[in-house]
């Protein structure tokens, strides 16, 4: 398997915007570069706490609805998940994989750790005919009452020709 890429994807809880896509280095295979664009971040939007302290926010990567358990309740509605393109030689079988959990930090220094996971994407994909393959990824948020602040993480994608 020949080495592929990595992709910084931002994250974020508390009204953050859209990220512009992020073209990458190329991955020679066959002669055409592998990419991956963000055609949009995630955001779960934002929360506070109630008297029951922590809590989850969950996004649903296939419908795109948001979810909130134990004690955060949403306050606003912006929130999105996020998009990812992958473009590469037409038919080609690639290996993608994101990772399970990823740490979010706020300024002041608390933080918090975000499940991540893609909306029913197979760990090795074909692209198409046009050498492309787009797919949403969402996760969920999962904060303790004394978590605090706007934050925000980067997570990789990773993709290799098969």
């Amino acid at each position: 398997m020949k080495r592929g890429q990595t992709w910084l994807i931002p994250v974020a809880l508390a009204c953050a915007g859209l990220g512009a896509p992020v073209p990458v280095h190329a991955q020679q295979g066959g002669g055409q570069a592998l990419r991956v664009e963000i055609d949009s971040d995630i955001s779960f939007g934002t929360a506070a706490h109630d008297a029951r302290g922590g809590g989850t926010i969950e996004l649903d990567p296939v419908t795109g609805m948001r979810r909130t358990t134990g004690g955060l309740v949403v306050v606003g509605s912006s929130y999105f998940t996020g998009r990812a393109r992958i473009s590469g030689r037409p038919f080609a079988r690639v290996r993608v994989s994101l990772p399970d959990k990823i740490t979010m930090r706020a300024r002041q220094g608390n933080k918090s750790v975000a499940a991540l996971f893609s909306a029913q994407i197979a760990p090795v994909i074909t692209l198409d005919a046009l050498g492309q393959f787009s797919f949403p990824f969402a996760g969920s948020f999962r904060a303790d009452e004394a978590d605090n602040g706007e934050f925000k993480g980067n997570f990789a994608i990773t993709a290799d020709y098969e």
